[in-house]
């Protein structure tokens, strides 16, 4: 059993402008890597990356939209990034407090049967998620599957006509379908 607490959080207050700054030793070699990723507001995403992204119209309760990034570039997903590296991603982060969820899109590429789930727990480790068909929204019809397992973030992914869509983060099964159910 594990706990994670919270304590003495204190909000809003100041912080000095030097407070993120890094210094690295002389001769030390520092690695960077940028995934092409710039937030965005939510009504320009479809002329950035050229299709309009699925967004839900029903959130958990207290759930709000906090951030919309795009990426021209792709990053290979999946099991030992299997997944073609596709450009064009977007993500919709949302929160409330600490929780977050994020819903990704990004066009499925040349051959759909390549694909494997995006978010899966990696090398050496065997998911065994559970195949949906969703029921409403924009993606009803379309099977997905859904993964709720301890070495994973909690998530379903589908691939949609020209999409991969993913829901994943601090959500349950039902707010996991909720969520996939009412993108539009």
């Amino acid at each position: 059993m594990r706990e994670t607490r919270v304590e003495d959080l204190k909000l809003n207050t100041g912080v000095p402008a030097d407070a993120f700054t890094l210094t690295f030793p002389p001769g030390m070699e520092v690695f960077e890597q940028d995934f092409g990723f710039r937030r965005v507001p939510l009504e320009e995403v479809g002329g950035i990356v050229g299709y309009q992204p699925l967004v839900p119209t029903e959130l958990p309760a207290g759930f709000e939209l906090a951030e919309v990034a795009v990426s021209r570039q792709g990053s290979p997903t999946g099991p030992e990034a299997g997944n073609p590296p596709v450009g064009m991603v977007v993500s919709q982060s949302y929160r409330r407090g600490l929780d977050q969820f994020i819903v990704t899109s990004r066009p499925v590429g040349d051959d759909p049967s390549i694909w494997d789930d995006p978010l899966a727990s990696g090398e050496g480790f065997i998911d065994r998620p559970e195949r949906i068909t969703i029921s409403s929204g924009a993606l009803a019809g379309h099977q997905g599957e859904l993964l709720i397992e301890p070495l994973a973030v909690p998530h379903v992914w589908v691939i949609a006509d020209d999409l991969v869509v993913t829901v994943s983060g601090d959500l349950d099964r039902a707010d996991l379908l909720e969520v996939v159910g009412s993108l539009r």
